[in-house]
Protein backbone atom coordinates (compact mmCIF):
# COMPACT_ATOMS: atom_id res chain seq x y z
CA UNK A 1 0.00 0.00 0.00
CA UNK A 2 2.77 2.43 0.96
CA UNK A 3 6.45 1.97 0.22
CA UNK A 4 9.11 1.92 2.91
CA UNK A 5 11.80 4.54 3.39
CA UNK A 6 14.63 5.83 5.54
CA UNK A 7 14.73 7.84 8.77
CA UNK A 8 17.28 10.66 8.27
CA UNK A 9 17.01 11.75 11.93
CA UNK A 10 17.24 8.23 13.42
CA UNK A 11 20.60 9.04 15.03
CA UNK A 12 18.82 11.56 17.29
CA UNK A 13 16.74 8.82 18.92
CA UNK A 14 18.59 5.85 20.47
CA UNK A 15 17.05 2.61 19.30
CA UNK A 16 15.22 4.16 16.37
CA UNK A 17 15.45 2.17 13.11
CA UNK A 18 17.44 3.65 10.25
CA UNK A 19 14.71 2.59 7.83
CA UNK A 20 11.23 1.09 7.70
CA UNK A 21 9.65 -1.37 5.32
CA UNK A 22 6.53 -1.22 3.17
CA UNK A 23 3.07 -1.81 4.55
CA UNK A 24 0.38 -3.90 2.90
CA UNK A 25 -3.36 -4.28 3.25
CA UNK A 26 -6.42 -6.21 2.16
CA UNK A 27 -9.50 -4.08 1.50
CA UNK A 28 -12.97 -5.67 1.57
CA UNK A 29 -15.91 -3.49 0.49
CA UNK A 30 -19.59 -4.01 -0.22
CA UNK A 31 -21.72 -1.19 -1.55
CA UNK A 32 -24.81 -0.25 -3.50
CA UNK A 33 -25.98 2.66 -5.68
CA UNK A 34 -29.72 3.20 -5.87
CA UNK A 35 -32.18 5.63 -7.48
CA UNK A 36 -35.72 6.27 -6.24
CA UNK A 37 -38.81 8.17 -7.39
CA UNK A 38 -37.65 8.57 -10.97
CA UNK A 39 -34.17 9.64 -9.97
CA UNK A 40 -35.25 12.49 -7.68
CA UNK A 41 -33.63 10.63 -4.77
CA UNK A 42 -30.23 8.92 -5.04
CA UNK A 43 -28.93 6.84 -2.16
CA UNK A 44 -25.46 5.27 -2.22
CA UNK A 45 -23.79 3.40 0.60
CA UNK A 46 -20.90 1.09 1.41
CA UNK A 47 -19.40 -0.87 4.28
CA UNK A 48 -15.74 -1.81 4.35
CA UNK A 49 -13.07 -3.61 6.31
CA UNK A 50 -9.33 -2.94 5.89
CA UNK A 51 -6.72 -5.33 7.26
CA UNK A 52 -3.24 -3.73 7.58
CA UNK A 53 0.08 -5.51 7.99
CA UNK A 54 3.30 -3.71 8.99
CA UNK A 55 1.35 -0.45 9.14
CA UNK A 56 3.62 2.62 8.83
CA UNK A 57 3.20 5.10 11.69
CA UNK A 58 5.03 8.20 12.88
CA UNK A 59 6.74 7.54 16.19
CA UNK A 60 5.81 9.77 19.11
CA UNK A 61 8.79 11.88 20.20
CA UNK A 62 9.20 14.90 22.47
CA UNK A 63 10.68 16.93 19.59
CA UNK A 64 8.02 18.57 17.38
CA UNK A 65 10.52 19.16 14.54
CA UNK A 66 12.19 15.77 14.23
CA UNK A 67 10.93 12.22 14.34
CA UNK A 68 10.97 8.90 12.57
CA UNK A 69 8.65 6.28 11.10
CA UNK A 70 8.29 2.63 12.04
CA UNK A 71 6.38 -0.47 11.03
CA UNK A 72 3.83 -1.01 13.76
CA UNK A 73 2.53 -4.51 13.21
CA UNK A 74 -1.13 -5.12 12.47
CA UNK A 75 -4.09 -2.77 12.44
CA UNK A 76 -7.60 -2.72 11.06
CA UNK A 77 -10.21 -0.23 9.97
CA UNK A 78 -13.95 -0.87 9.71
CA UNK A 79 -16.48 1.65 8.57
CA UNK A 80 -19.57 2.71 6.69
CA UNK A 81 -20.23 5.62 4.34
CA UNK A 82 -23.31 6.97 2.59
CA UNK A 83 -24.50 9.67 0.19
CA UNK A 84 -28.09 10.88 -0.07
CA UNK A 85 -29.08 13.31 -2.83
CA UNK A 86 -32.62 14.65 -3.11
CA UNK A 87 -34.22 16.93 -5.70
CA UNK A 88 -37.55 18.12 -4.26
CA UNK A 89 -37.94 20.48 -7.21
CA UNK A 90 -36.09 21.62 -10.31
CA UNK A 91 -34.67 24.55 -8.33
CA UNK A 92 -33.73 22.88 -5.03
CA UNK A 93 -31.00 20.25 -4.47
CA UNK A 94 -30.26 18.70 -1.07
CA UNK A 95 -27.38 16.48 -0.09
CA UNK A 96 -26.38 14.58 3.04
CA UNK A 97 -23.20 12.49 3.19
CA UNK A 98 -21.23 10.95 5.99
CA UNK A 99 -18.86 8.27 7.15
CA UNK A 100 -18.06 6.38 10.34
CA UNK A 101 -14.60 4.84 10.69
CA UNK A 102 -13.09 2.85 13.54
CA UNK A 103 -9.34 2.31 13.01
CA UNK A 104 -7.34 0.52 15.69
CA UNK A 105 -4.01 -1.14 16.43
CA UNK A 106 -4.43 -4.92 16.78
CA UNK A 107 -1.28 -5.74 18.74
CA UNK A 108 0.92 -4.04 21.33
CA UNK A 109 4.50 -3.20 20.31
CA UNK A 110 7.49 -1.12 21.39
CA UNK A 111 10.86 -0.23 19.94
CA UNK A 112 14.10 -0.15 21.89
CA UNK A 113 14.83 2.79 24.15
CA UNK A 114 12.54 5.18 22.28
CA UNK A 115 9.69 4.20 24.61
CA UNK A 116 7.38 3.96 21.65
CA UNK A 117 4.43 1.86 22.77
CA UNK A 118 1.19 1.30 20.91
CA UNK A 119 -1.30 -0.69 22.91
CA UNK A 120 -3.83 -3.01 21.38
CA UNK A 121 -7.00 -1.02 20.76
CA UNK A 122 -5.21 2.33 20.31
CA UNK A 123 -6.79 4.55 17.66
CA UNK A 124 -4.79 5.20 14.51
CA UNK A 125 -3.67 8.85 14.29
CA UNK A 126 -5.54 11.51 12.33
CA UNK A 127 -8.61 9.37 11.62
CA UNK A 128 -11.85 11.07 12.78
CA UNK A 129 -14.51 8.51 13.63
CA UNK A 130 -17.37 10.57 12.25
CA UNK A 131 -17.63 13.01 9.35
CA UNK A 132 -20.93 14.51 8.20
CA UNK A 133 -21.64 16.98 5.38
CA UNK A 134 -24.98 18.59 4.56
CA UNK A 135 -25.63 21.03 1.73
CA UNK A 136 -28.50 22.81 0.05
CA UNK A 137 -28.50 24.60 -3.30
CA UNK A 138 -31.28 26.73 -4.76
CA UNK A 139 -31.31 27.94 -8.38
CA UNK A 140 -33.75 30.49 -9.73
CA UNK A 141 -34.27 32.50 -12.93
CA UNK A 142 -33.17 36.14 -12.91
CA UNK A 143 -33.92 36.88 -16.55
CA UNK A 144 -34.58 34.71 -19.58
CA UNK A 145 -30.81 34.37 -20.06
CA UNK A 146 -29.52 34.48 -16.48
CA UNK A 147 -29.93 32.23 -13.45
CA UNK A 148 -29.11 32.87 -9.82
CA UNK A 149 -27.70 30.39 -7.33
CA UNK A 150 -27.47 30.22 -3.52
CA UNK A 151 -25.61 27.37 -1.80
CA UNK A 152 -24.76 26.52 1.79
CA UNK A 153 -22.57 23.69 3.16
CA UNK A 154 -22.11 22.52 6.75
CA UNK A 155 -19.41 19.96 7.61
CA UNK A 156 -18.75 18.26 10.95
CA UNK A 157 -15.40 16.56 11.63
CA UNK A 158 -15.02 14.42 14.74
CA UNK A 159 -12.06 14.57 17.10
CA UNK A 160 -8.90 12.53 16.46
CA UNK A 161 -5.50 11.83 17.96
CA UNK A 162 -2.27 13.19 16.52
CA UNK A 163 -0.08 10.34 17.78
CA UNK A 164 -0.17 6.56 18.06
CA UNK A 165 0.01 6.78 21.86
CA UNK A 166 -3.38 8.54 21.92
CA UNK A 167 -1.91 11.23 24.18
CA UNK A 168 -4.78 13.38 25.57
CA UNK A 169 -2.74 16.59 25.11
CA UNK A 170 -2.34 15.76 21.42
CA UNK A 171 -6.02 15.23 20.74
CA UNK A 172 -7.52 17.31 17.94
CA UNK A 173 -10.92 18.69 18.90
CA UNK A 174 -14.04 18.18 16.80
CA UNK A 175 -15.16 21.16 14.72
CA UNK A 176 -17.91 22.32 12.36
CA UNK A 177 -17.42 24.57 9.34
CA UNK A 178 -19.96 26.58 7.33
CA UNK A 179 -19.46 27.63 3.70
CA UNK A 180 -21.74 29.76 1.50
CA UNK A 181 -21.82 30.76 -2.13
CA UNK A 182 -24.03 33.17 -4.10
CA UNK A 183 -23.75 33.58 -7.85
CA UNK A 184 -25.28 34.38 -11.19
CA UNK A 185 -24.61 32.47 -14.40
CA UNK A 186 -25.21 32.63 -18.12
CA UNK A 187 -24.80 29.99 -20.80
CA UNK A 188 -20.99 29.97 -20.74
CA UNK A 189 -20.02 31.78 -17.54
CA UNK A 190 -20.62 32.10 -13.81
CA UNK A 191 -19.87 35.02 -11.48
CA UNK A 192 -19.98 34.29 -7.76
CA UNK A 193 -18.98 35.40 -4.28
CA UNK A 194 -18.13 32.89 -1.58
CA UNK A 195 -17.34 32.58 2.08
CA UNK A 196 -15.53 29.54 3.50
CA UNK A 197 -15.33 28.73 7.21
CA UNK A 198 -17.64 31.65 7.91
CA UNK A 199 -17.59 31.10 11.68
CA UNK A 200 -13.76 31.15 11.57
CA UNK A 201 -13.37 27.86 13.42
CA UNK A 202 -9.81 26.94 14.41
CA UNK A 203 -10.15 23.29 13.51
CA UNK A 204 -7.04 21.33 14.45
CA UNK A 205 -5.57 19.05 11.78
CA UNK A 206 -2.59 17.89 13.85
CA UNK A 207 -1.12 18.82 17.23
CA UNK A 208 2.45 18.29 18.48
CA UNK A 209 4.18 18.74 21.81
CA UNK A 210 4.64 22.36 22.87
CA UNK A 211 1.05 23.27 21.90
CA UNK A 212 2.02 23.56 18.24
CA UNK A 213 -0.96 22.88 15.97
CA UNK A 214 -1.75 22.96 12.29
CA UNK A 215 -5.20 24.42 11.67
CA UNK A 216 -7.68 24.43 8.83
CA UNK A 217 -7.85 27.48 6.57
CA UNK A 218 -9.35 30.45 8.47
CA UNK A 219 -12.38 32.43 7.30
CA UNK A 220 -11.94 33.22 3.61
CA UNK A 221 -14.19 35.53 1.57
CA UNK A 222 -13.76 36.17 -2.14
CA UNK A 223 -15.20 36.32 -5.62
CA UNK A 224 -14.63 34.37 -8.79
CA UNK A 225 -15.43 34.14 -12.47
CA UNK A 226 -15.75 30.76 -14.17
CA UNK A 227 -15.90 30.25 -17.93
CA UNK A 228 -17.37 27.11 -19.49
CA UNK A 229 -16.11 26.14 -22.93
Amino acid sequence: FRAGGINPQAFLFPGAPASYGPESLWNYELGAKTRWLGGSIILNGAVYYIDWSDVIINAATADPLFGFSVNGGKAHSVGVEFELDARPSDQLSLRLAGSYTNSEIDETFDIGNTQLVASEGAKLPLVPQLKINASAQYSFPVTDALNGLVRADVTYTDDSYSDILNTPELKNSAYTTVNMRVGINGEFWELFIFGNNLTDKQGQLITTFGDISTFITPRTVGAGLRLNY
